[in-house]
């Protein structure tokens, strides 16, 4: 939860925090490029969808609330959200 939070505060024009935020539109529902394909056999549970699970908010949510720091670090300490 940390890594997330430190990736979702990086400036948006960072690779990283683009596919980031790319992952957490797809997990909340908007398709991803026909490329975007996941390999046969690979586990279907992704770092967002663990994220999403871990704080029970969706992935947009947790993205907004990674950008408040010592929120998201209250939340990533107390396991989840609320």
């Amino acid at each position: 939860m940390g890594l997330f939070g430190h990736v979702a505060r990086l400036r948006r024009d960072v690779p990283a925090n683009q596919i980031l935020r790319i992952c957490a539109k797809t997990r909340d529902g908007e398709r991803p490029p026909q490329e975007w394909r996941r390999a046969c056999g690979r586990p279907s549970t992704t770092w967002a969808h663990t994220i999403c699970r871990d704080t029970g908010v969706s992935a947009t949510e947790a993205l907004l609330l990674a950008e408040d720091r010592p929120l998201w670090r209250t939340i990533a300490m107390a396991g989840g959200f609320g």
